[in-house]
């Protein structure tokens, strides 16, 4: 029988000694090594393979450029002159903006009521908005239709841009009321005229038609009295565009920024 059993071990193995058993000696033991431990035996010491550190790249092998991250187009158009409407989110004002460019912005910023919009910005749009939306009206009643879907089109920009605009003069969107209140009424007076001639409509159906006559001229009947009522909602209407054409005419405050 050998007697490996009985042999003697050393205190101190010198080195190139190795000893017999001993399950923390990772040479003796080739699965410890290899970070495979018996069952029931505690790590306690470090595996002789390590993981990379994180960030670290491995020696001899060419450094990966991070990966691009795909950057969000800020504008719907392309602007080769001028300031872009939009520098990190924020609509920006353009005080020496063209007329192109004043187009382009009106409809980029479709609903765009933060950030600021210059004088001529502003009126460079309008310039040409202004009769666009009038001219239809004149042509009914087929370019009457085309004028109202037309206005509702351009309704929400022109919020917008008069909210950027009255920004960049350091007022809040609020003054808005103030420029449309005249409109306000105008559109309240409107609609009384209208119910009222619903009812001259049923008058006239109900009695006997030589017997109706309708005096618009004489301001003590009914229609002579819708026919002030017009008259006054135009007074109303351009009351409210000498109201904003005051407020869209203040110049810019460099204290705007705080709406940015």
């Amino acid at each position: 029988m050998s007697d490996y059993h009985n042999h003697p071990v050393p205190e101190n193995p010198t080195s190139g000694d190795t000893a017999p058993g001993n399950p923390e000696d990772s040479s003796a033991n080739p699965r410890i090594a290899y970070a495979q431990l018996p069952y029931g035996t505690a790590r306690t010491q470090q595996p002789m393979y390590a993981a990379r550190p994180v960030g670290r790249q491995p020696v001899g092998m060419p450094m990966q450029p991070p990966p691009q991250q795909r950057q969000r187009r800020e504008s719907r158009f392309s602007y080769k002159t001028g300031v872009p409407p939009r520098r990190n989110g924020k609509w920006m004002p353009d005080q020496q903006c063209g007329f192109g460019n004043a187009i382009k912005r009106f409809f980029d910023g479709y609903a765009e009521f933060k950030g600021r919009s210059s004088r001529r910005e502003f009126w460079l749009t309008m310039l040409p908005i202004a009769p666009i939306t009038v001219l239809p009206f004149f042509f009914p009643p087929f370019g009457t239709l085309i004028g109202l879907l037309w206005s509702l089109f351009i309704a929400i920009p022109f919020l917008a841009v008069s909210t950027r605009r009255l920004h960049d003069a350091n007022r809040s969107g609020w003054w808005l009321l103030l420029g449309h209140s005249g409109n306000i009424i105008a559109v309240a007076i409107l609609s009384f005229i209208a119910v009222g001639m619903v009812f001259i409509g049923i008058g006239a159906i109900m009695i006997i038609p030589n017997e109706m006559k309708l005096d618009f001229h004489n301001p003590n009947t009914f229609a002579g009295q819708l026919l002030i009522l017009l008259y006054a909602s135009f007074g109303f209407s351009g009351v409210s565009l000498i109201i904003q054409a005051c407020l869209y005419s203040l110049p810019s405050k460099p204290e705007g920024a705080r709406f940015d």
